[in-house]
């Protein structure tokens, strides 16, 4: 009798001791929960990865565990040893890795340091050295291969803006020249606010260490003055990888901007809007004309053929300058009459505000003198620009208008004016302008017209819009 209490008892206090002892890893002694462990059994993590690094020497890895967890799992990673026979290749990745509860897994971006790597084969361990709230499983290593081959990394270079011919230059560079052709194609970002076209496959030949290509802005009708980012990727790479900037931004800021020097240097006019008088217009005098503008100044360029000594002697030469001040045909006066009765009027349309004379170039010698002859249009509108026009002399100095000239070695006369936006009522968002030069032994008869086009039999061409400028934002300060 005494043999079977003894068992009994023994089995009672078996049974006391493990009262309160349970399988839940957030059971307390008491049988109360730990809020800051997970409930129920304990999970196990694993680790995989990617089988090798891409291009980019970018891979990456995953931590799976085996069910969720009610609470966040932390891991701790490490590097492992690479396998026998492999050259070890270092990464950059989190050391300390949080998979959230209630979820399974989570991965963990890779990226091989390759500075100074010799080309070959490599290898990248990856370990699991801890985990809480979790079980380490099996694999707790991972493997990934780099195969390593120099390739040079390609940077995107742009200009800032597009310049007001719609136009900006993008650059693909290496640092060093390469033994093979680099061939690189873009894409536009979605998030790009203009429209853009351009060859989007650039090459870097072999032996080189840069290409450019033109990207060229498309400027809808109407569209509203701010600035229009355009975002270019590279899409892809042949023979190379992205390098640091795989990516360059234009910026279309409408209306164009462009400031000009009046200094009988032509360089700042590179960018300027353009019209190219054609071969068979009736008046080829003036070959280009050019405008730019600031939210100030309006400015003005234009080329003279200098005419042959059997045509005339360069002496005078007057220039008219046409002002349409808010680039609206409906307003101002008409210019209805030009020396060829089939040329008149000029332009298809006009409607002037400004008829501005008495500048000169003479002698091989161009200049400007504007201190008089500039007329302002108050008549009615359409009528004929002089029914209506009063003298401004004496309004207004060289602060108002003025240009300068230059006559170069290549026999082409090149003349730049600026206009004054505040005094020239040039406050609106456009303006249009045109330009003739004529042959002062010639009772003034018309040398050249810009802008102009192609003279044909019928009489139907030559005449086009006078050019035309969307303005920046008019400030006077």
């Amino acid at each position: 009798m005494k043999k079977y209490l003894s068992i009994a008892l023994t089995l009672a206090l078996a049974a006391l001791a493990s009262c309160g002892k349970t399988d839940d890893p957030a059971a307390k002694p008491d049988g109360s929960k730990d809020p800051g462990k997970p409930s129920g059994p304990v999970p196990t993590v694993t680790l995989t990865a990617d089988a090798s690094f891409d291009v980019d020497f970018k891979a990456k890895a995953t931590l799976t565990l085996s069910a969720a967890s009610t609470a966040e799992i932390k891991v701790k990673l490490g590097n492992g040893t690479v396998q026998d026979g492999k050259s070890k290749v270092p990464a950059d990745y989190d050391k300390t890795v949080t998979i959230p509860a209630g979820t399974t897994s989570v991965e963990v971006p890779l990226k091989a340091d390759v500075m100074g790597l010799k080309e070959g084969e490599y290898q990248f361990a990856l370990k699991i050295a801890s985990a809480e709230g979790a079980e380490v499983g099996d694999p707790s290593v991972a493997y990934v291969a780099l195969s390593y081959i120099f390739l040079p990394e390609v940077s995107l270079y742009a200009d800032q803006v597009f310049a007001s011919s719609c136009e900006a230059t993008l650059t693909a560079a290496i640092a060093k020249a390469h033994d093979k052709d680099i061939i690189i194609k873009f894409e536009v970002d979605a998030e790009s606010k203009a429209s853009v076209s351009f060859d989007k496959t650039l090459t870097i030949p072999a032996g080189e260490t840069q290409a450019s290509v033109i990207v060229n802005v498309t400027v809808p009708e109407g569209l509203a003055a701010g600035s229009y980012p355009v975002i270019i990727k590279i899409a892809s790479i042949e023979n190379g990888r992205k390098g640091a900037s795989p990516s360059a931004t234009i910026t279309l800021n409408y209306p164009f901007t462009s400031e000009i020097m009046i200094d009988g240097e032509f360089d700042d006019w590179e960018n300027a809007l353009e019209w190219v008088t054609p071969a068979e217009a009736t008046f080829t005098g003036i070959r280009t004309l050019k405008l730019a503008a600031t939210p100030k100044k309006l400015y003005v360029y234009f080329e003279i053929a200098e005419p042959s000594p059997e045509d005339f002697n360069m002496f005078p030469m007057p220039i008219d300058v046409f002002l349409d001040a808010d680039g609206n045909t409906a307003t101002g006066g008409k210019l209805s009459s030009i020396d060829d009765p089939h040329q008149s009027p000029p332009f298809k349309d006009s409607g002037l505000e400004w008829y501005i004379e008495n500048g000169n170039v003479h002698n091989g010698q161009f200049y400007i003198d504007f201190t008089a002859g500039a007329y302002k249009y108050g008549g009615k509108d359409g009528d004929g620009i002089f029914s209506g026009l009063s003298d401004q002399t004496g309004k207004y100095g060289s602060d108002e208008i003025f240009g300068t000239g230059d006559l170069g070695d290549d026999g082409v006369g090149r003349i730049e004016i600026q206009i004054d936006r505040k005094y020239f009522e040039i406050t609106g968002l456009k303006a249009a302008v045109g330009v003739k030069i004529m042959n002062g032994n010639d009772h003034w008869s018309c040398y050249g017209l810009a802008p102009t086009g192609k003279f044909t039999a019928d009489f139907t061409g030559g005449k086009v819009d006078m050019a035309l400028i969307n303005l920046p934002e008019f400030n006077e300060n």
